[in-house]
């Protein structure tokens, strides 16, 4: 289930919508953060988006969230791509 947050960063309060990557997606059932918009008060953003949580810090993960293994539908001759940098 979705939701949304907002967040300050140096000089502007963050929209965010927080979330699962669908089926499909090389980052599916992963966590996913979805910028919205940016207000320059957060009487502003509260207006724009009442229902979102108001939090303090910025909750941006940092790190790689993709698997060490290839998912089995990757094929690296259909774009000449690479899953890993050991393949490099």
């Amino acid at each position: 289930m979705a939701y949304q947050t907002i967040e300050p960063d140096e000089q502007y309060w963050n929209v965010y919508e927080h979330g699962r990557y669908e089926r499909g997606s090389v980052l599916a059932g992963q966590s996913r953060r979805s910028f919205i918009d940016c207000y320059e008060s957060l009487k502003e953003a509260r207006s724009a988006y009442p229902t979102a949580d108001v939090i303090d810090h910025s909750t941006k993960v940092h790190h790689n969230p993709l698997p060490h293994h290839a998912p089995d539908w990757f094929d690296p001759a259909d774009a000449g791509e690479v899953w890993s940098e050991e393949d490099y």
